[in-house]
This record gives C-alpha cells, sequence and structure tokens, in this order.
C-alpha cells in the first residue's frame, strides 16, 4: 500500500498566492480537449470521491459552496495532450474574469512532478485518472480542508497583506472578507488605504478604477446596512461564476 504524503507539508511548500490567466481550456467551457477530460474523469474519478462533487469542461469542484469557490482547474497547452491541474480557493465577491484564487496548489508539482498526458482514447484513461485521484485525496483535499471557511481566509490574505501592502488586489480581497465576516471596523479602513494606491498606480494599471468602484459601492451600502451589502456581493459573487462558467451549487 503506497504511503500518503504529508498534506500539509506539501501545502506549506507548494501553495501560491494565485492563479492568474491560463489556458483557454481552463474554464467550463466545452473545447474538445475539455470535454475529453470531463468524460474521463466522469468515468474514472468521479465514482471514487466521497461527498457531493460536479464536474463539466475543465473543471472539478465539491458542492455545496457559496461566498468561496473551491474547485480544480484543469489547463493544456496548443497541440499538446499533455495537462495540468490547479486546486484553487476563489473569493467569488472579488469581480475577475479569471481563474485567481487567494491561495492555489498545483497538483502535479505537490508530491513530486509526473507527466499527465490525456490518450486519445477513453479506454486507456484510466491509469492517469488514477494519478490525478490520488493527487485530489493527498493534496487537494486537505487544500480546500485548510480553506475552507471565511476566517481562515482572512488569516491567509492578511498575512499576504503584511507582506505586501502595497498589493490592491489583496487589499481587495481583505476588505470583501471583513465585510463578509461583520467586521465593518477594520473593513471600512482599508477602502481609503485602496484609494490612495489607486491614485498613484491609476496610469500603471487600467482596471484599479473599476476595482475602486466596485469596492466604494460595497462601503457605501454597508455603513448605512450591511444586508443591502451582502445583497451587493451575492450580486458579484453571481456575475463572477457566470464569467467562469461555474455552475451553480446543487
Amino acid at each position: 500500500m503506497r504511503a500518503a504524503p504529508n498534506p500539509w507539508a506539501l501545502l506549506e511548500e507548494a501553495a501560491k498566492p494565485g492563479l492568474g490567466v491560463l489556458t483557454e481550456s481552463s474554464e467550463g467551457g466545452e473545447d474538445v480537449k475539455s470535454l475529453e477530460w470531463h468524460r474521463a474523469v466522469k468515468r474514472y474519478v468521479l465514482p471514487r470521491l466521497n461527498g457531493r462533487w460536479q464536474a463539466h469542461g475543465a473543471l472539478l469542484y465539491p458542492v455545496p459552496f457559496e461566498w468561496l469557490w473551491p474547485g480544480l482547474v484543469m489547463s493544456t497547452r496548443p497541440g499538446s495532450r499533455h495537462f495540468s491541474v490547479v486546486a484553487l480557493t476563489q473569493l467569488l465577491v472579488r469581480p475577475f474574469r479569471a481563474f485567481s484564487g487567494i491561495s492555489s496548489i498545483d497538483l502535479q508539482r505537490a508530491a513530486g512532478w509526473e507527466a499527465w498526458v490525456l490518450p486519445e482514447s477513453l479506454e486507456d484513461a484510466g491509469p492517469v485518472m488514477e494519478q490525478f485521484h490520488e493527487r485530489i485525496v493527498d493534496v487537494a483535499m486537505p487544500f480546500f480542508e485548510q480553506h475552507d471557511s471565511l476566517t481562515s481566509c482572512v488569516a491567509l490574505v492578511e498575512r499576504k497583506v503584511q507582506d505586501n501592502p502595497e498589493s490592491v488586489r489583496d487589499l481587495e480581497a481583505l476588505f470583501y472578507l471583513r465585510v463578509l465576516t461583520d467586521d465593518l471596523d477594520q473593513a471600512l479602513p482599508i477602502v481609503d488605504t485602496i484609494q490612495a494606491l489607486a491614485t498613484v498606480h491609476a496610469g500603471e494599471s487600467p482596471w484599479i478604477g473599476k476595482l475602486v468602484q466596485d469596492v466604494v459601492r460595497v462601503a457605501n451600502a454597508a455603513r448605512n446596512d450591511r444586508n443591502e451589502a451582502l445583497d451587493i456581493l451575492r450580486e458579484y459573487a453571481e456575475g463572477t461564476r457566470a464569467e467562469l462558467k461555474i455552475r451553480a451549487s446543487t
């Protein structure tokens, strides 16, 4: 019987702050490779997962979820049948058009690098799907457990802000998390910091204006009625889910 690696040591070594933009296959769409991968996952992986999981396109994830989306995202390179999978925790209330987890981990590299190649025949996909399933159990599931609450994510993003206090994206995430955890005394001062940094970097980063508008909208609502702020955050989360083609939790 194989010895499972220590997941916490793996997470400490391999967890990364964000994923950024992946390839065209790294969304819930229906390109050819995503469909082939989905069929292999449906046959060889889903029946072996405990609990409720959904798979479609290049995505595989446990359900239900609300503000935080724990997901596995497959990506490929044009002209290659090699594929990689990243586990990430996406803060859905942060409006963003790409998979950019507040934390992420590369399943291929977390326990020693493996070359994963999707065979052309579904009948031949069993061995590579077995390797993938092992990494889900040994790496992805402990990773999701470590980042399964708003409180744990607050602590994670706070450390990131301490390391890089001028990261507008991290400050944005921390603001939304503070609102979600009903800590407005800590959340609202972050808005002033974001606005100050936006003034300095507006010319370098054209997207920052929209980020500030979104944050200020939530802050203004939160000052008057937290429920109104939560309604806006639900709107943001739905927009992110639609952009990334993440199907509703069932």
